[in-house]
């Protein structure tokens, strides 16, 4: 298993190419440690084998900017949702939306829908600009606690890793995951409460969410 940096320009290089080879990362982020491979089914089954998933449970998706939503969320929803975006992200927010049409199934959840999230993270979105876009998941397996330091990593995962990808003093760091909000319904679901506060986001919104 490589370690790398996210900062170190030479090693955003290896990363990009080890992940459009379809390999698996672990990693730091804005949130949690994750796991992180590209959006194909190859790349999803592999991550479904490495977390011990027996379901077939979609994959948030890490994009670099809104811009990149297109490829991947039904324009309408974007639109609904834009004062959302416009004021949380990048951050620790992952929205679930209409999927745009004629995606692969095992991208998308129950009712066609799809998570998403721009990562407060810049080195993570210097690599996210040249993907399409990433699955990312908790470093962790099924069932079992999300870890908060390296050390505290399943050794079955970093086995069945190609990098272990750690942060710069400068890149921030939290310990909480993600807050998951579901925009398919209204009024807005909160799914799980995370880093960004709900009372926050529903001033935002200028509404309560269920």
């Amino acid at each position: 298993m490589l370690s790398l940096n996210w900062a170190d320009l030479h090693d955003q290089k290896k990363i990009v190419m080890l992940l459009k080879n379809n390999d698996l990362l672990v990693g730091t982020s804005d949130t949690v440690w994750g796991l992180y491979a590209q959006t194909t089914e190859q790349a999803f089954l592999k991550l479904n084998a490495i977390k011990k998933r027996e379901n077939n449970k979609p994959y948030l998706i890490l994009v670099a900017d809104t811009a990149h939503l297109a490829l991947f969320v039904s324009h309408d929803d974007i639109d609904r949702v834009s004062s959302l975006m416009r004021s949380c992200w990048p951050g620790p927010l992952t929205l679930i939306m209409r999927a745009k049409q004629n995606l692969p199934s095992y991208m998308m959840g129950p009712r066609n829908s799809i998570a998403v999230r721009v990562p407060a993270h810049p080195f993570l979105r210097a690599v996210l600009m040249q993907v399409p876009g990433l699955f990312s998941t908790s470093a962790n397996l099924a069932g079992d606690p999300v870890p908060a330091q390296t050390q505290d990593i399943n050794p079955l995962i970093l086995d069945q890793v190609a990098a272990l990808v750690s942060d710069s003093p400068q890149s921030p760091s939290l310990s909480e995951p993600s807050t998951i909000l579901d925009c398919t319904y209204d009024p807005i679901r909160v799914v799980r409460r995370g880093a960004f506060s709900v009372e926050k986001l529903e001033k935002i919104c200028g509404v309560s969410f269920d």
